[in-house]
């Protein structure tokens, strides 16, 4: 059920141990009620900007950045092992290992916007991934599944959080690593992920449903590493 618009104002105070945002003059809380602290006031300006942004009726996938924080806050300390197996699990069967022939498009987009950040991975973390083309079918190393834990276990909750949250977004454990390391923008990264919908659509069109999710799924791309540069 959706909620009203109950506050006129959202501010950013320091406090002690960081900043906090005020909502009318009131602490921001999570929805364990606890205090919702960011380190530095650009990270917690984000959020006010999110509450400032809303419209009558309150819309949670207008805040990205909120809902990322309330997790790390509230779950992430008692679900690290539950994120790092679901951050595993997508790396299995990660988008930028299934890479086509045909047609000539969209080899060459895969060649552009995948193929460099499948060289960095394995450049940086020693991770090479099995490509299989023009398959569904694909089973990565025991050994790359345990590299992508490493990565993600040396991670603080704050990081591990949006690396998990990313990965989702972006249906690649691959690509949600370069976007936190700062290897990848927000701008390529949705192009990467929007490979084979976008020539799609200049056969058939683009499909409205199709390109509302696709809108939000690019706002949450770009809402986290606006957050991440403040960081």
């Amino acid at each position: 059920m959706s909620q009203n618009r109950f506050y006129k104002q959202a501010t950013v105070e320091q406090i002690d141990g960081g900043f906090t945002v005020l909502l009318d003059g009131r602490k921001l809380t999570t929805p364990l009620r606890k205090a919702l602290l960011l380190p530095n006031a650009s990270s917690a300006q984000i959020i006010a900007d999110e509450w400032n942004g809303q419209p009558k009726q309150l819309d949670p996938n207008l805040m990205p950045i909120t809902r990322l924080m309330n997790v790390v806050i509230d779950k992430a300390s008692d679900s690290r092992g539950a994120m790092i197996e679901e951050i595993q699990k997508y790396a299995s069967t990660d988008l930028l290992c299934y890479m086509v022939s045909s047609p000539a498009p969209i080899v060459k987009k895969q060649d552009e916007l995948w193929q460099p950040v499948l060289n960095w991975v394995k450049s940086e973390y020693g991770l090479e991934f099995v490509i299989m083309l023009d398959s569904l079918e694909t089973a990565q190393t025991t050994e790359t599944l345990e590299k992508v834990g490493a990565i993600a276990n040396d991670m603080d909750d704050l990081y591990l959080t949006t690396f998990s949250f990313m990965t989702q977004v972006l249906g690649s454990a691959i690509l949600a690593l370069a976007l936190i390391k700062s290897t990848l923008d927000a701008e390529t990264a949705f192009k990467a992920i929007r490979i084979e919908e976008d020539h799609n659509a200049t056969i058939w069109g683009y499909d409205e449903e199709d390109l509302q999710k696709s809108s939000l799924k690019r706002k949450d791309i770009e809402a986290v590493e606006k957050f991440l540069k403040t960081l």
